[in-house]
């Protein structure tokens, strides 16, 4: 009896050495900012050429092990994936690293480099890799972020939705219970901001550009391109909309032979047409 409990006394004193400390580092966020304003800037995936210029690393990551780290590095890499035309990319274009002294059990780390060197001088997709290391140069997490730079102007695309419905007809009024697009009205946008950099454009809004789907619905239905102000109410939830500042003369009747194609219809009035857009919020749609 007495061998039995000696036995389990040594055998539960050894467990503890199973178990060595490893070190455990989680990113929560590692995205490259195009556009840098704020902690809410919108993440951008879709940059035309001409609006690149000096990006932001932002990368978030927590201690998540039973022990305080020293002598941590992070490490930053863009490589070009393809060329616009589907070829392999050129391969690694940007690499920098950053060291960190300490971070304790629990602690986040919200890292922001400003005005970071990387600035894309060639068309094509694109990947940053984000990793942390310890001192041993064990590779504790990783992530990556891609992107693409293009020759086309400034989009927003969803291939997400059905290809069934067009405009307002997407989305459903939750106050009167009924889809949208059947009350005078109603109307499709996408909130856009812009912002005080300076650009080598002018800022005019020339046209907008959008997918009619095959819906023989939408046969007969007249379009009117718009921009409206836009600005947010005092709680900083809801959206108000304000006046518009541009729009076409002549509506754009949907034919048969428009259907399954992108439209693009040519802003002709108002008063951003003719004195640009000034530094705000709009919403541009129909």
């Amino acid at each position: 009896m007495v061998k039995k409990i000696l036995f389990l006394i040594s055998f539960y004193s050894f467990l503890p050495g199973l178990f060595a400390q490893q070190d455990s580092v989680r990113i929560q966020k590692a995205v490259l900012l195009f556009y840098d304003s704020t902690e809410i800037t919108p993440v951008v995936n879709l940059i035309p050429f001409g609006e690149t210029g000096e990006t932001a690393h932002l990368l978030y990551y927590r201690n998540t092990g039973s022990r305080n780290l020293f002598n941590l590095t992070e490490e930053y890499e863009v490589t070009h994936v393809n060329d616009p035309n589907g070829s392999p990319g050129v391969g690694l274009v940007y690499s920098t690293s950053q060291s960190r002294d300490t971070l304790k059990v629990g602690e986040l780390i919200k890292q922001k480099i400003q005005n970071c060197t990387f600035v894309p001088y060639i068309l094509g997709s694109f990947r940053m890799d984000f990793k942390i290391r310890n001192a041993s140069n064990q590779l504790l997490d990783s992530s990556s972020f891609y992107f693409e730079i293009s020759d086309t102007i400034l989009s927003k695309s969803h291939g997400r939705l059905p290809t069934s419905k067009t405009g307002p007809r997407f989305f459903r009024d939750s106050n009167l219970n009924q889809a949208g697009g059947f009350a005078i009205g109603d109307r499709i946008g996408t909130l856009f901001e812009k912002n005080g950099i300076p650009s080598w454009q002018s800022g005019t809004p020339t046209s907008i550009s959008f997918y009619i789907t095959t819906d023989t619905s939408n046969v007969g239905v007249e379009i009117v391109p718009k921009i409206w102000q836009a600005t947010l109410d005092s709680s900083q939830i809801s959206l108000i909309v304000g006046n518009e500042v541009a729009s076409a003369f002549i509506p754009t009747t949907i034919d048969s032979s428009l259907l399954g194609r992108e439209l693009t219809l040519i802003f002709d009035n108002g008063t951003a047409v003719f004195s640009g857009l000034n530094e705000g919020k709009y919403i541009a749609g129909f």
